[in-house]
C-alpha cells in the first residue's frame, strides 16, 4: 500500500510538473511570437523610412532634371530666334543626311 501511495504521489507530482511545463512552454511561445512581431514591425518601419527617403531623392532628381530641361529649351529657343535661317538650313541638312542613311540601310 505504501508503494501504491508513493506511486500515486509521484504521478501527481509528475502531472503538476507537466502542467507547469505546458504553461512555461506556452509563455515562451507567446514571448517568441511577440519578439518576432516586434522585429517584423521594426523591419517594416525601417523599410518604410528607406522607401520614403528614396522617393524624396527621386523627386529632387526629377525636379532638377525638369529645371535643366526647361533651361535647355529656353536656350534653344533663344538660339533659334537669333538665327532662324541658319536653324532651318541645319534642320534641313540633318533631315537630308538621316534620310540618305536610312535609304542606304534599306538597300543593303
Amino acid at each position: 500500500m505504501a508503494t501504491e501511495n508513493n506511486l500515486k504521489d509521484e504521478m501527481d507530482v509528475l502531472k503538476a510538473d507537466l502542467a507547469k511545463l505546458r504553461g512555461d512552454v506556452g509563455e515562451l511561445v507567446d514571448l517568441l511570437k511577440s519578439l518576432g512581431e516586434e522585429k517584423v514591425s521594426d523591419a517594416k518601419s525601417s523599410l518604410d523610412d528607406e522607401l520614403e527617403r528614396r522617393r524624396a531623392e527621386l523627386r529632387a532628381a526629377l525636379s532638377g532634371a525638369r529645371v535643366r530641361g526647361e533651361k535647355a529649351v529656353d536656350a534653344l529657343e533663344g538660339e533659334i530666334a537669333q538665327h532662324p535661317f541658319s536653324t532651318v538650313l541645319a534642320a534641313f541638312g540633318i533631315g537630308f543626311l538621316v534620310s540618305k542613311l536610312l535609304d542606304v540601310g534599306r538597300h543593303h
